[in-house]
């Protein structure tokens, strides 16, 4: 009767390892679940803040959002400009002075965008407005004409939507107190659309950095002689 069971049990498994778009993370699922490891519940009850307890889940919101915005208030103060480290914003404004350094648009053609949304990585996980990246690549033959009019006029005007700037802030639990508020780190969910955006403006700031000699072997290359 046990090999028969196990027989089950292997055919189980091997079909949503089969039937799975990540085979590696289903297979270490399946592992952990038959050793007995499975994650924590990480939905926070309370925290506790200058010893007093907090129940209400907006304040909790609220109370993780400061947090983590002090957090980063700290590294952008501790991350400023001396005489001898200049930051990478002070560099490029010193080095890409010259008429021959403006930036020029190359617009977007549907077949890069087309390979752009084929990139993206098939997962659940979506930003505020619920699109799944799955979806977007099976709209894909219906919307690339009017998705790369928009595309181009985004580049055109030069201003990122409000819209897309939105994210979901997900506090991840990582060690110690799950009540403390420093034990937190935050993951933002951006929308599909965001990140096709940046994709496309990624590809064309790298290109200009590397035709105008800005990237050398993975460092930054000073174009200016001497600075005085």
């Amino acid at each position: 009767m046990s090999k028969v069971v196990l027989a089950a049990k292997r055919m189980h498994f091997n079909k949503i390892i089969q039937n799975s778009e990540n085979k590696i993370k289903s297979t270490w699922k399946i592992i952990n679940e038959e050793k007995g490891k499975f994650k924590d519940n990480q939905n926070m009850k309370f925290l506790r803040i200058n010893n007093k307890t907090i129940f209400n889940q907006e304040a909790m919101a609220n109370t993780l959002n400061n947090y983590f915005l002090s957090v980063a208030d700290s590294l952008c103060k501790d991350f400023k400009a001396d005489d001898n480290n200049m930051t990478p914003l002070h560099y490029l404004q010193n080095n890409l002075t010259k008429p021959d350094n403006k930036m020029k648009w190359k617009y977007v053609t549907m077949y890069e965008l087309e390979q752009t949304i084929k990139s993206l990585n098939s997962k659940n996980s979506h930003g505020y407005d619920g699109i799944l990246n799955k979806i977007i690549k099976l709209s894909l033959p219906f919307i690339i004409s009017p998705l790369t009019y928009i595309c181009n006029e985004i580049l055109k005007a030069g201003i990122f939507p409000d819209r897309l700037k939105y994210a979901l802030v997900k506090p991840i639990f990582k060690k110690g107190n799950k009540h403390d508020t420093s034990n937190y780190r935050p993951i933002s969910l951006l929308t599909s659309f965001s990140k096709i955006i940046e994709k496309l403006m990624f590809n064309r700031l790298v290109s200009h950095l590397d035709k105008n000699k800005v990237f050398f072997q993975g460092t930054i290359w000073i174009q200016a002689t001497v600075l005085n």
